[in-house]
C-alpha cells in the first residue's frame, strides 16, 4: 500500500471555509442548477393544419449561465388544439390557444400558440377507406384521419370521433397508410412501419397486445414502431389482422389468426391474445416473392413478382378463389391462371385486376358485390360484367369501386347508405358510373363507404357518415360525392 503525505491543519481548515460558503446562495454543487427556462419562440402563430413549429428549449442557472445538455420534458396545455413532440415540434390541430411548456431540473418554461388556420382544400397524394374512419396522405407526405376513434384508430392521441381530417401525432413523413376495420397503419418514407388503433389481437405488430388505458380494450391512440426491424415497401390493415412485404419481396403477417389469415402457423405464449395471433410480424409460409400482399376481413391476398394470385385464410365464401370453401393456412394459387397487376381483398370477397385491365371478382355475392350480374355465390374469379377497361379495382365490405381508365369511377353492390354514389340507395348488380362529373385519379371503397382523388388531389367521399367518415363535417349520409373539409 503506497504512503499518503497528510494535508496541512491550515489547509484543511481552510477546504471547509470554502464548502461551507454559502453566501451567494448556490451551496455546494449548485452553479448548475436549473434556476430557469427560456422557450423559443415565446409566442408564434400558426396560419395552417399543415404546418409544423419548432420549438427549442434552454436551461439556466441562478447566474442566468446556459446549462448545456440538459433534458426537457414537453408538454400541451391543450392537446385539441396543439400537440407537442419529445423534442419540442408543435403540430396544430384546431383554431385555439395553448400554452407550450418546457420542463427540467424542477423549472419551467412557457411559449404560446396559436392556432388561427384558414380553411382550404385538402390536396391528398393518396387514401385508405375502413370499415367506418377514413385516412389520407397529403402530398406532402403528412397523414391525417377522420370518423370513428373509440379504439384510438385516428391516431390523434384522443378517442374523440372526428368529423373532419385530424393530423396523425407525430411528425414523420409517410408515404401510405391503410385503414382497417380497428386500426390503421402506414409506412414512413424510410420503410418504417407504424400501427395505430386496437391492438386486441396484436394487428399493431409492436410486440405485445397492448393496454387498454383509455380503451375498453387494448390499443393505442398515437402510432407505435411494428417491430422486428423490417423494411416494408407496404402494409395493409385489414379486419385484426395487418399484412406487408419488405423492400426484397417477402411477405409478413400479424394479428389473429383464427382463420390462418396470417399464412403461418403461429405459437402465441399464454397470454398474449385471446385467440391465435402474432404480436409480431411473422413471416408468410412458402417461398414465393411477392409485389404486394393486402389483408382483408378474415382472409388474406397478393400478388407475386410473377404476377400471379394467391390467397389464404377463411374461405367460408370462396373468397380465395381457389374453387373451394376449405380453409388455408398457407398461399394457394387463385385458380384461372389469370395475370394480374393488383388484387384487393374485402371483407367476404375478393377482386383482381388483370394487366389487361379486365377486372375479376369472386366470392360472396349477397348484394351484387361481384359485378356479374347475378347474386350467386362464386369459389373462382368470375368477370365484372361490362365492355369496362379499369386502372384499379377495390373490394369494400360488400361492395366495389373500380376506376376506368377514362377517369371515371364505378361501383357496385350493396347500397343501403349510398355507398355506390350514383345517386341512389338501390343495389347494383353490375357496375354504375359515380355521379358528378368529376375525373378521378384514384377511387377506394371501405365498409360502407366510398372515397376517391380527383386529378387535382381533391377528396372526396360517399356513403354512410354516422361517424364523419365522410369527413365532410356533417354527419349525414350521402348517396353523391361530398368534398371532404379542408382544415380549419
Amino acid at each position: 500500500m503506497g504512503l499518503r503525505r497528510a494535508a496541512s491543519p491550515v489547509l484543511v481548515w481552510s477546504l471547509v471555509l470554502m464548502g461551507c460558503d454559502n453566501s451567494d446562495g448556490t451551496g455546494p454543487g449548485d452553479g448548475d442548477a436549473v434556476a430557469s427556462v427560456a422557450v423559443a419562440p415565446d409566442a408564434t402563430t400558426i396560419t395552417t393544419l399543415l404546418e409544423t413549429v419548432q420549438f427549442t428549449a434552454s436551461a439556466h442557472n441562478a447566474s442566468g449561465d446556459t446549462i448545456p445538455g440538459q433534458p426537457f420534458v414537453w408538454s400541451s396545455s391543450d392537446v385539441t388544439v396543439a400537440t407537442v413532440s419529445p423534442s419540442g415540434v408543435v403540430t396544430p390541430r384546431a383554431n385555439g390557444s395553448a400554452t407550450i411548456t418546457a420542463t427540467s431540473g424542477g423549472s419551467s418554461g412557457t411559449a404560446e400558440v396559436f392556432v388561427n388556420a384558414i380553411a382550404m382544400p385538402m390536396r391528398f397524394a393518396t387514401m385508405s377507406v375502413g370499415a367506418t374512419h377514413t385516412c389520407g396522405i397529403t402530398v406532402i407526405g403528412q397523414p391525417y384521419c377522420w370518423g370513428e376513434n373509440r379504439d384510438g384508430r385516428l391516431g390523434d392521441t384522443t378517442l374523440t370521433v372526428r368529423p373532419e381530417p385530424t393530423p396523425v401525432t407525430n411528425v414523420l413523413t409517410y408515404r401510405s397508410v391503410s385503414a382497417g376495420g380497428f386500426h390503421t397503419c402506414g409506412v414512413t418514407t424510410r420503410g418504417a412501419a407504424y400501427c395505430w388503433g386496437e391492438d386486441l389481437f396484436g394487428q399493431l405488430g409492436n410486440g405485445s397486445d397492448g393496454d387498454a388505458g383509455q380503451c375498453s380494450v387494448p390499443c393505442s391512440a398515437e402510432p407505435v414502431w411494428v417491430s422486428n426491424g423490417l423494411t416494408f415497401r407496404s402494409v395493409d390493415a385489414g379486419g385484426g389482422h395487418t399484412c406487408g412485404v419488405t423492400i426484397p419481396g417477402r411477405p409478413f403477417c400479424w394479428g389473429t389468426n383464427t382463420h390462418g389469415q396470417l399464412g403461418s402457423e403461429v405459437d402465441a405464449e399464454p397470454g398474449q391474445c385471446l385467440f391465435s395471433c402474432s404480436t409480431t410480424p411473422a413471416a408468410v409460409s412458402g417461398e414465393l416473392t411477392f409485389e404486394s400482399v393486402l389483408a382483408g376481413g378474415t382472409h388474406s391476398c397478393g400478388v407475386t413478382t410473377a404476377r400471379q394470385a394467391y390467397c389464404w385464410g377463411d374461405n367460408t365464401f370462396g373468397q380465395l378463389g381457389d374453387g373451394t370453401i376449405t380453409v388455408r393456412r398457407e398461399p394457394v394459387p387463385v385458380t384461372g391462371g389469370l395475370t394480374v397487376q393488383s388484387i384487393y381483398p374485402g371483407d367476404r370477397h375478393t377482386c383482381a385486376l388483370t394487366t389487361t385491365g379486365m377486372a375479376y371478382c369472386w366470392g360472396d355475392n349477397m348484394h351484387g358485390q361481384l359485378g356479374d350480374g347475378t347474386t350467386a355465390v362464386r369459389h373462382e374469379p368470375a368477370p365484372v360484367m361490362g365492355e369496362l377497361t379499369f386502372q384499379s379495382v377495390l373490394a369494400g365490405g360488400a361492395h366495389t369501386c373500380a376506376l376506368a381508365i377514362t377517369g371515371q369511377p364505378y361501383c357496385w353492390g350493396w347500397n343501403n347508405f349510398g355507398q355506390l354514389g350514383d345517386g341512389t340507395r338501390f343495389n347494383q348488380h353490375e357496375p354504375v358510373p359515380l355521379t358528378g362529373g368529376l375525373t378521378f385519379q384514384s377511387v377506394y371503397a371501405g365498409g360502407s363507404h366510398s372515397c376517391g382523388l380527383t386529378t387535382e388531389g381533391q377528396p372526396y367521399c360517399w356513403g354512410r357518415n354516422t361517424f364523419g367518415e365522410l369527413g365532410d363535417g356533417k354527419g349525414t349520409h350521402s348517396s353523391v360525392p361530398v368534398a371532404v373539409a379542408g382544415p380549419a
